[in-house]
């Protein structure tokens, strides 16, 4: 009966000693966990070209206080204001995405870790002319925001975008010496990085 007893007594302390480091285990790893969360619930969703086909969008070819535009299946058309105040006209208006799997590309193009968007944007004011931009559009918690845009010509021929180690590198065709604008022949490559918010010729 003692050894019974000096037995059962053993066990009850081994299991109130193995509960007491279970309870300092759990809050060890609490303390842990507090002062290093998991990086992937930080992490924004990953965000899709799609998504940009009801983005908010300002009117490239004004540089100061433009007018901005919500698309609809990526694209605005409509009439805007052109020329000075008092000679202003409503002027067809057209602003679209280039949705060719060639004309837009993902990665971190911001430098916070995650991928944003490069897209190319083409805009038509009512002339022959047909402008095409470089647009950025940023991973802000899942939800792509226009960051920042450049100018590339007038009735290009996109051939590719990519972005690789921050850098955005934009293929096309443009047109050559003594070229009339519609029909381009030159190969041409652009590159942007993001600095200050602005994108900036890579040289």
């Amino acid at each position: 009966m003692k050894n019974y007893q000096n037995g059962f007594a053993g066990s009850k302390s081994a299991v109130i000693i193995a509960a007491i480091v279970l309870i300092g285990a759990a809050a060890y790893c609490a303390v842990v966990m507090r002062k290093h969360p998991s990086s992937e619930a930080a992490v924004p969703s990953p965000i899709a070209f799609s998504q940009l086909f009801t983005a908010k969008i300002p009117d490239l070819t004004v540089d100061s206080d433009p007018q901005t535009f919500t698309l609809s299946n990526g694209q605005y058309s409509g009439t805007m204001k052109q020329g000075e105040a008092e000679d202003a006209q409503d002027l067809p208006f057209l602003i679209a995405f280039d949705t060719a799997t060639s004309s837009y590309a993902y990665g971190d193009i911001d430098g916070d870790g995650v991928s944003d968007i490069a897209a190319i944007i083409g805009e038509n004011t009512g002339g022959t002319g047909y402008f095409d931009y470089l647009a950025v559009f940023a991973n802000k918690g899942g939800v792509p925001t226009f960051a920042a845009y450049a100018y590339l010509g007038d009735r290009i021929m996109i051939k590719k975008v990519s972005v690789s180690k921050g850098v955005i590198a934009v293929d096309f065709i443009t047109q050559g010496p003594n070229e009339p604008m519609c029909c381009g022949t030159l190969p041409k490559t652009l590159s942007f990085s993001m600095v200050g918010g602005k994108l900036v010729e890579v040289k």
